[in-house]
């Protein structure tokens, strides 16, 4: 159902509350990197974990191997758990998943809390990660607007009918939309049912929107999102920030901030190819910037500022223009009867891309490998500037579409540059409807 101009939030607040509630499940992800983050420049946890090393700025350093194992067995397992999101969901359902994941989460940080041996340390974030990876797909999945799609599908209508009426601010054509919900059902089912891993790619319009959601997802990882997320304590303990934990929390609470502010702004103006585009262009040049101040002025007072607060506005743009459209383009843009197994592969390639920059990162920056520090910034600005092209080419512009009218321009191959201007022509048919029983 699409929103009507003139309804706010307090019209719909029945939703919103569900989908909010829903949608807390990431909050242990980003929680889980923002402290781990924290930590590798904390001497408490280095003398535990770490060595001594006099040549560091703290007296106190990880060695590569366990930086590496510590930040990326998360984004591992969370690699692990995605990639079998689409088989699971079929057998178990979303919301089994969902209970899954909080089992996994709370035995994962019981294990981390009470250990002070790098082995146990290293299951403990395996198994996080595990849990982390059901958390981010499945609370995309079990979002209202998709899961009354995903139960109308396997016959529970007059539950779709009882939710859509709580769901819906009083006075809405609930059966209008039950109605459009069961024609694209019918539609899907025509096209294939039995669904598995290859109808992904069979024919040329999945195909075309399973990549379109990989790719999308992947966007968050290709502005080097990753590095400065995961080692930023340490990463301004290296470039002599002052009192770098401390900086990292104002760096997090900024981020917070920014993605408070997105969620103001999303409904009425959340462009996703532009705000993408705008978000990876900032980055990029924001990341360019901190490495030519960091190779020109390594080391010093003024480089540790100048750094904090480029820092802070990178941070700033990611969250607010970058990753919450990164996860949302992923989660739109499959079909219906494909989601699961989309969505879970999507996530899964996004996943294994932050895997591979969380442990490829250590050999860039820690002070026993290259030693490049902030220069790393090097390597992220043409990767930003290339997908910020992808985005302009490839990905369509769905903001304000239902799931109907998605799939429908889809059928009709549209390019993605007109998206945006397509009049749906089954959203005109359901406007003419809605007048009908206006009049009636």
């Amino acid at each position: 159902m699409a929103i009507k101009d003139d309804q706010t939030i307090r019209d719909h607040w029945r939703c919103f509350l569900a989908c909010g509630l829903i949608i807390l499940s990431p909050f242990q992800y980003g929680i889980d990197f923002g402290l781990i983050g924290g930590l590798q420049a904390m001497p408490g946890f280095l003398k535990i974990y770490g060595h001594e090393a006099p040549g560091s700025v703290i007296g106190w350093n990880l060695s590569p191997v366990r930086q590496q194992l510590i930040t990326s067995l998360m984004s591992l397992g969370a690699f692990m758990s995605s990639g079998t999101a689409g088989f699971v969901a079929i057998k178990l359902g979303r919301k089994t998943c969902l209970y899954l994941a909080i089992v996994g989460c709370f035995v994962s940080n019981i294990i981390m809390m009470t250990t002070t041996d790098i082995n146990a340390l290293y299951v403990g974030r395996l198994l996080n990660g595990l849990a982390n990876g059901y958390f981010m797909v499945f609370s995309q999945l079990c979002l209202p607007h998709f899961e009354l799609t995903y139960g109308m599908e396997r016959g529970r209508v007059e539950e779709g009918r009882k939710a859509l009426h709580w769901l819906r601010p009083d006075g809405a054509k609930v059966e209008v939309e039950l109605e459009e919900i069961k024609d694209a059902i019918a539609r899907e089912r025509e096209m294939g049912s039995n669904v598995g891993v290859v109808d992904m790619f069979k024919n040329p319009i999945d195909r075309r929107r399973t990549f379109l959601s990989i790719f999308g997802v992947t966007t968050q990882a290709a502005c080097g999102s990753m590095f400065i997320i995961s080692y930023k304590a340490y990463f301004f303990t290296m470039a002599r920030v002052p009192n770098p934990f401390a900086m990292s929390c104002v760096f997090s609470t900024v981020g917070l901030m920014a993605l408070v502010a997105n969620s103001l702004i999303i409904v009425r103006y959340g462009r996703r190819r532009v705000l993408l585009m705008s978000g990876l262009i900032t980055c990029g040049i924001l990341q360019l910037i901190i490495a030519i101040v960091y190779d020109q002025n390594p080391g010093t007072a003024q480089t540790g500022k100048v750094i904090i607060g480029l820092s802070t506005m990178y941070i700033s743009s990611y969250n607010a223009m970058i990753a919450p459209y990164a996860w949302v383009s992923g989660g739109e843009l499959p079909s219906q009867r494909l989601r699961s197994y989309t969505f879970g592969a999507a996530s899964a390639v996004g996943f294994l891309a932050a895997w591979l920059i969380a442990f490829t990162a250590p050999y860039f920056i820690n002070v026993e490998s290259l030693n490049w520090g902030p220069r790393y910034g090097y390597i992220w600005f043409p990767s930003c500037i290339v997908t910020a092209i992808w985005v302009y080419f490839f990905l369509p512009e769905v903001k304000g579409r239902t799931l109907e009218e998605i799939d429908e321009m889809f059928e009709a191959k549209l390019g993605a540059r007109k998206f945006r201007g397509y009049q749906c022509v089954r959203r005109v048919e359901v406007e003419k409807l809605d007048v009908k029983h206006e009049e009636l």
